[in-house]
């Protein structure tokens, strides 16, 4: 069984998924028996609800815990609308910093500029209104794929 964390240790294991910008939830179940979730999108702090509070006001009350256990999954759990804080805002509350180290990590994990798909508008005239879309286009894999023997009436054919 877990032990339970000072509060100042929770935050820098939060701390360590936001510098890794990952996306998921971040569950915190206090030592007096209150519970907290947080949203994160690629490291950014975008819902927080603890006990019945919602948005900044919860990030607030997360103050008040004093030592507790976490869990993270990388699966964003449905918010409501009034949990959504500014990312910056819940850092300023929190009283989180990063490093120059943990700025230059992020660099580090960004994506290969070969490997980054290609963006480009298309415009549609659909019944009369002129729509703007954006398409993707992913770099084709070079890999064939494999197919399978046919058959026909139990016999393999030969194409």
């Amino acid at each position: 069984m877990k032990s339970y964390l000072p509060f100042a240790n929770l935050l820098d294991e939060l701390k360590k998924y936001l510098t890794e910008k990952q996306t998921g939830t971040f569950f915190i179940a206090s030592s007096d028996n209150t519970s907290a979730r947080l949203g994160i999108e690629q490291g950014d702090i975008v819902f927080c609800c603890c006990r019945h509070f919602h948005g900044n006001e919860a990030v607030e009350a997360l103050l008040e815990i004093k030592s507790g256990r976490f869990s993270f999954s990388k699966s964003l759990f449905p918010f409501k609308d009034k949990s959504k804080v500014k990312n910056q805002v819940a850092l300023n509350i929190l009283d989180i910093c990063f490093t120059s180290d943990e700025v230059i990590m992020d660099h580090k994990n960004e994506i290969d500029d070969d490997k980054k798909p290609e963006i480009h508008m298309s415009t549609y005239i659909y019944r009369g209104q002129v729509i703007e879309k954006v398409v993707e286009k992913k770099p084709k894999n070079s890999a064939k794929r494999k197919t399978s023997q046919r058959y026909y009436r139990g016999q393999p054919l030969n194409d």
